[in-house]
């Protein structure tokens, strides 16, 4: 399946265990893995007494780039991942659906993604206020609003930003 019969998947890793002080005390893991060319994070809801389902409402997860770039991306409400992206500047972005490829003005590529995508909304980045390199996250919800109805124990998929220069790197 690819070029490669073996794929090196060397990282550091850490695992952030934060569980509420007050009322039910319910727990979620971060996990956050740093690769030689990204980084990558997700959501982890352990098994706790208490919580067997639940419904995933809306996501906070925010992307904040330090200045504008040029970036490729197609527009969320495009029918198919076969489209013709578009290029323009950060700051000028709506919704978009990932990958969202950036190029810095240093000349460094990077793409903002997911992976593991399973029994879960699919995530789009938009902009959090206008003229803005600061993206926030907007999922696909269901036809009936929800954007993620789960059983512990359950884990999002991952959000990754993969660095490459030049951009065939990636």
């Amino acid at each position: 399946w690819g070029e490669e019969i073996d794929v090196r998947n060397h990282y550091n890793e850490l695992l952030a265990e934060l569980k509420q002080k007050k009322g039910e005390k319910y727990s979620l893991n971060l996990r956050f893995r740093v690769f030689n060319d990204g980084i990558g994070f997700r959501y982890e809801s352990p098994k706790q007494s208490g919580l067997t389902k639940f419904t995933i409402l809306d996501e906070y997860t925010e992307f904040n780039f330090p200045n504008d770039a040029k970036t490729w991306s197609l527009s969320h409400n495009a029918e198919f991942y076969e489209g013709l992206y578009r290029e323009m500047p950060l700051s000028k972005l709506d919704t978009v659906k990932t990958p969202l490829t950036i190029e810095t003005k240093a000349g460094l590529f990077l793409a903002a993604h997911e992976a593991n995508l399973t029994e879960f909304a699919s995530l789009n980045l938009y902009p959090k206020t206008e003229n803005s390199t600061h993206l926030k996250a907007y999922l696909t919800p269901w036809s009936n609003g929800d954007n993620v109805d789960a059983k512990t124990p359950a884990v999002s998929q991952w959000r990754t930003l993969i660095v490459a220069t030049p951009a065939g790197d990636f």
